[in-house]
């Protein structure tokens, strides 16, 4: 574990913490900027290749299709990743079905739908699962005692993190968020859950939350290759948080650097900021998480 803050007091300013200044100051940089579109360039262009020759039938044979549609396998695609020690996130992106298995006490796997053609959101990664697996592993943070806890999801896209920890944990109520592109596929996996402790809505970061309830726990799978609105992603997290709350953000390390300032940035309104070593099956090595709690007051 790898901590990034101290637990220095510090005075965030009222304006400071309507407009986010300093942050709008330090996203506007040109090389930063730049940096993050090259990202999203090169992510788009592995996406249409995966997809390109999985179009051609170049399947892997480790990915199994049924009769009315192509279900992956993901328990026997990760016992197969491991074994060659090949981590792909782009191994899957034509499969319009993920089964992921069971978990808790559930009796039917959690089969999630994927849309490649409302573009990354709507694809499986790496990230979201471990980070899901790793807080299922390790439920210490999840359940204290019997009190419900109020879960809130980020960018859930097919909403693989939340609906993972739904299934798990039955106290946990789980509130998975997108943009309004997202909303119909995440309500469709939402339906085929059949989970009653989960539910779905629009969030756009940076605006004023519908309700003024804060969550225990707030998740964030591979937000961080957003950042273009980095003082809208730092104003959310910040409003929808109380004291106790406990944020997970899962990222990659070819990210690590914008992370690493975006962790400077988080560390101005939070008390603690760690990077830890996720717990998972999906071992991709170039994962990891990053825990955030300790909300300071704003003054």
């Amino acid at each position: 574990m790898e901590v990034l803050s101290n637990s220095q007091s510090v005075v965030v300013d009222k304006e400071d913490d309507d407009n986010f200044d300093a942050v709008d100051v330090w996203l506007s940089r040109g090389e930063f900027l730049r940096k993050l579109r090259q990202l999203e360039q090169e992510d788009e262009a592995e996406r249409l290749k995966a997809a390109e020759a999985d179009d051609k039938g170049n399947e892997s044979n480790d990915q199994r299709c049924s009769t009315d549609s192509c279900t992956l396998d993901y328990p026997y695609f990760l016992q197969t990743n491991s074994k060659r020690n090949i981590y792909d996130d782009y191994k899957h992106v034509n499969y319009t079905h993920v089964n992921l298995g069971l978990f808790g006490n559930a009796t039917e796997p959690l089969v999630l739908q994927q849309d490649r053609h409302v573009g990354k959101g709507g694809l499986i990664w790496d990230a979201g699962y471990i980070l899901a697996d790793t807080l299922i592993q390790q439920k210490e943070w999840l359940l204290l005692g019997d009190k419900p806890q109020r879960v809130l999801e980020l960018g859930a896209g097919t909403g693989v993190t939340g609906l993972m920890l739904a299934q798990a944990f039955s106290l946990a109520q789980v509130h998975l968020t997108d943009l309004p592109q997202l909303q119909p596929l995440l309500e469709t996996n939402l339906a085929q859950s059949k989970l009653e402790n989960a539910t779905c809505g629009v969030l756009e970061w940076g605006k004023a939350a519908v309700s003024s309830e804060k969550y225990d726990v707030i998740l964030g799978a591979d937000v961080v290759a957003g950042i273009y609105s980095a003082p809208a992603l730092l104003k959310t997290l910040y409003d929808q948080s109380h004291e106790n709350t406990h944020i997970f953000l899962s990222t990659r390390d070819r990210l690590s650097g914008i992370m690493d300032d975006f962790c400077q940035q988080l560390q101005e309104r939070f008390e603690v900021v760690e990077k830890r070593t996720p717990c998972s099956d999906n071992r991709n090595p170039t994962v990891y998480i990053v825990h955030i709690t300790g909300k300071r007051r704003a003054q």
